[in-house]
């Protein structure tokens, strides 16, 4: 593949190129699964992603060998990867932006696999251990539509609490963006100079404030849906 980008400029590019190579792959994709007609797009590709990960584990995780936990049956696996806004942004060691989209997509994409895994029977009733750093903001968002979710995160807190200096989690509070949100550190890494490390306005770090209005900005495309997500969720 491509080198990763060195400077902030390729790095904006690259992202402008992912899109473009995303689309180009969907025409690409055929028929994957009798179930499914037409492009996987929209509800069809949660339906190919989540009937996938559940073949996955009921004729491969279940009848290979394995030194570890995740056995495909009694310990499912669901992965990540291919959920749009997560894979590639942790694969290329970038941040999960908590748009109200990715809420929209880990939760269609986690809920179908739930209901097909229970409605094969290849699954009873379900706690999801997030594995990830970068799902830990979306675990509260999941207790609220009743899944029992824990995540590293809150799991080293919980782990804190039989020592003798238990962690405190503070919020970093603004109002009207007072103080201000600080820039983001990035680094230039030319092959023919020395590094360059500064601050950019357009990337600031990520802070409660800012992510809840990243949300309420995209809540009016995905709300509805999320309301149907939510009664679906109930009966798992």
């Amino acid at each position: 593949g491509n080198p990763p980008p060195t400077t902030f400029k390729e790095f904006k590019l690259a992202a402008a190129l992912r899109i473009q190579d995303a689309l180009l792959s969907l025409l690409a994709v055929g028929d994957l699964f009798d179930e499914i007609s037409g492009l996987p797009i929209g509800k069809n590709y949660a339906e190919m992603l989540a009937l996938y990960q559940a073949h996955l584990n009921k004729y491969v995780l279940s009848k290979v060998e394995a030194n570890h936990a995740i056995d495909g049956s009694k310990i499912p696996l669901f992965d990540c990867r291919f959920v749009p806004g997560f894979g590639f942004n942790v694969n290329r060691s970038l941040t999960v932006w908590t748009s109200m989209s990715n809420y929209f997509w880990i939760s269609t994409v986690l809920l179908r696999f739930s209901e097909i895994m229970q409605e094969k029977g290849w699954m009873g009733a379900v706690t999801y251990h997030l594995e990830c750093t970068e799902l830990f903001s979306f675990t509260p968002f999941f207790h609220e539509m009743g899944l029992p979710v824990v995540d590293g995160v809150n799991g080293v807190l919980i782990a804190s609490r039989s020592t003798d200096a238990p962690m405190r989690f503070v919020n970093f509070k603004q109002e009207n963006h007072e103080p201000p949100t600080p820039s983001a550190m990035v680094a230039d890494l030319p092959e023919d100079s020395d590094v360059s490390y500064y601050r950019d306005l357009s990337l600031p770090l990520r802070t409660t404030t800012q992510d809840g209005e990243v949300y309420n900005n995209s809540l009016g495309a995905c709300g509805t849906l999320m309301a149907a997500d939510a009664v679906r969720w109930k009966k798992i």
